[in-house]
């Protein structure tokens, strides 16, 4: 495994009104950057137990041998730009290990 390689879970809150705007918007982008990154696996997922108007949203991005930096910096700095419209509050990005 490259160096500081790693799988990233990205949260945050989304205005209930723009909820429908940025999945599609993620999905796009997701979607080119599977084209680009063979093994990338994406996926969006909304909090199971969130009752709360404006509802909270995680992006993961694994590959087997983990992310390399420059994938997370890439995928972090556009997906920041992308969807800060439609977001409440800060992104929380955590990075995961793939275990042997």
């Amino acid at each position: 495994m490259t160096p500081g390689a790693a799988n990233l879970y990205i949260y945050y809150r989304v205005r209930a009104a723009h909820v429908s705007q940025l999945i599609a918007a993620v999905r796009v982008q997701q979607a080119q950057w599977q084209s680009e990154l063979p093994g990338l696996v994406c996926t969006l997922s909304r909090r199971a137990d969130d009752d709360a108007r404006d509802p909270t949203l995680m992006e993961t991005y694994l590959h087997p041998q983990g992310l390399s930096v420059e994938w997370q910096h890439k995928i972090e700095a556009a997906m920041a730009r992308r969807i800060a419209r439609w977001i409440e509050g800060a992104r929380h990005i955590e990075r995961f290990l793939p275990c042997a």
